[in-house]
């Protein structure tokens, strides 16, 4: 019973969270190609600041982003997490040559602050320590807040 009341209010919780960042499609060749554009009216300076950590790794220039994939044949992203703690995007890129080559990057953001995730350091020995404690910590502060 306690269970289940737990995981009903973790649930409530969540869907109760508001979408803090958007990502509009930016769309060329027909939609072959498709470039994520982080938006957020509450977040805007962080929204900013991963588009920009994208379109350097890409190596784009931010008023054509497809400026530095232009020799692959197919260029598309999905998301993965967008919540008030992670914006999570998988970016893949394919080519024909002599044989069909897929290239995805993952980007793991912190929502609040717009910085990368190092999911090395994260699921270290060190972070899993740290991980543990963070959702301990989160999970006692929903149960308070929704009893």
């Amino acid at each position: 019973m306690k269970f289940g009341t737990v995981c009903l209010l973790l649930l409530s919780a969540r869907l109760s969270f508001a979408q803090i960042f958007t990502i509009k499609e930016i769309v060329k060749n027909g939609g072959e190609y498709t470039f994520p554009l982080i938006q957020s009216s509450q977040r805007a300076s962080m929204a900013e600041k991963m588009n920009m950590v994208i379109q350097k790794e890409m190596g784009g220039d931010p008023k054509d982003p497809f400026e530095g994939v232009a020799g692959e044949d197919d260029y598309s992203f999905m998301t993965g997490a967008v919540n008030e703690r992670l914006l999570c995007l998988i970016i893949t890129g394919a080519h024909s040559g002599m044989g069909y080559h897929v290239t995805r990057s993952i980007y793991n953001f912190d929502s609040r602050t717009g910085e990368t995730i190092d999911l090395n350091k994260l699921f270290g020995s060190e972070g899993q320590v740290k991980l543990r404690r963070a959702l301990c910590k989160s999970w006692k502060a929903s149960i308070k807040t929704n009893l």
